[in-house]
């Protein structure tokens, strides 16, 4: 009844096009050969309910600093600020995007293919980064995506990041987030104390779908309205004219488009120097590194 009637509203979708996590489905497809033994798929049963209640947990964290920036965001001082950073698909950017394309002499063409990382400071800004495909998606380029938004902010809003607890939510790719480079950074920035605090978390793997995908989708759609992107300005200039509607992400003020040609190494910045920084904290939920206000020299 609702597909008839009310399809133009609301799409209902039966089946997800997101990768299913591999625990779920394990513990689901064992239950489901356990028809036969009721002692044996309770325990199944129980073993994925406490996996669920892991990864909801690690989303509440996620979702309580996210309301507590978007609450700050009106302080004129504000003491917390919520990140999310992720990627989207590369084959969504493939440049020159034309009707011309679907002839047959262009079949076997390579298109280049533009990296797109967006970083929602929520109750702040969305910040969109182009980049081509000749540039590394490293952790230097992680790094520098994030001291940017930040020094956007700083310079634009006044903030004062010597009195800030910064929670990033970042994904499980350990060639862009998890890794040594991009804690060395933040930590490098509370040794010159020009950080108070961070927290870099990561969701469950599998169950990191969240607010910042559901853009990702939107951006999706729009650029599916648009036949004709010739070149990387023309994919900058459309998203921007997405991010000027106010109707789009409301709660971040600052909305901006930008292309990178290119970044400053930041893997190297630390080395050498004698100090390391950095804990794992056991009353935090896991995937969560909790840096303090002083650094641990070694």
């Amino acid at each position: 009844m609702w597909q008839r009637e009310f399809s133009d509203r609301l799409r209902i979708r039966f089946q997800t096009h997101h990768a299913k996590c591999a625990q779920c489905v394990r513990h689901r497809l064992i239950i489901k050969k356990l028809g036969h033994c009721g002692p044996a798929r309770r325990a199944q049963y129980d073993e994925l309910q406490k996996h669920l209640a892991r990864q909801l947990a690690d989303r509440r964290v996620y979702w309580y600093h996210r309301s507590q920036s978007r609450l700050d965001s009106v302080n004129p001082c504000p003491q917390e600020i919520c990140a999310i950073l992720d990627s989207m698909d590369m084959a969504k950017y493939s440049w020159p995007k034309s009707k011309t394309m679907l002839s047959k002499e262009f079949c076997n063409w390579a298109r280049p293919r533009m990296a797109c990382t967006s970083v929602l400071v929520h109750g702040h800004m969305a910040l969109t980064v182009l980049t081509q495909h000749c540039i590394s998606t490293n952790s230097s380029r992680t790094a520098e995506i994030l001291s940017s938004a930040l020094t956007t902010l700083s310079i634009e809003r006044r903030v004062d990041f010597r009195q800030i607890m910064l929670h990033v939510q970042a994904d499980n790719c350990s060639k862009e987030c998890k890794n040594n480079c991009l804690l060395r950074h933040f930590a490098f920035q509370i040794a010159l104390k020009k950080l108070r605090g961070c927290q870099l978390s990561f969701l469950s793997s599998g169950h990191s779908h969240e607010d910042i995908d559901g853009m990702f989708s939107n951006l999706r759609a729009w650029l599916a309205r648009h036949d004709e992107l010739w070149d990387p300005e023309s994919f900058q200039s459309c998203l921007q004219h997405y991010f000027d509607d106010p109707s789009h992400r409301p709660h971040e003020k600052i909305r901006k488009v930008i292309r990178m040609d290119r970044f400053r190494d930041w893997s190297p910045s630390c080395i050498g120097k004698g100090f390391s920084f950095g804990f794992v904290c056991s009353s935090h939920p896991p995937n969560t590194v909790i840096f303090s206000v002083c650094p641990f020299w070694s």
